[in-house]
């Protein structure tokens, strides 16, 4: 598991429902003073791909290699 906010980005983020990779993290939503992850923004692959928001209450697991949730919507 990443151990910081730095090593999220460019993380991979997949879907466990399909084994889709949605993009990967762009940026991080992080709140420093009260070191809270609320969540990440996720850069599709193509530039026509949508700029995803997944917030930590829709991501099921930070692994070491990618993100993984549930599902696309």
């Amino acid at each position: 598991m990443p151990r910081n906010a730095k090593q999220l980005l460019n993380m991979p983020v997949v879907t466990t429902e399909t084994g889709k990779e949605m993009g990967t993290v762009d940026q991080v939503l992080f709140e420093p003073g009260q070191h809270h992850l609320y969540g990440v923004v996720v850069k599709g692959r193509e530039k026509s791909d949508p700029i995803l928001l997944v917030t930590t209450d829709n991501v099921k697991s930070f692994g070491d290699t990618a993100i993984t949730i549930e599902r696309e919507a």
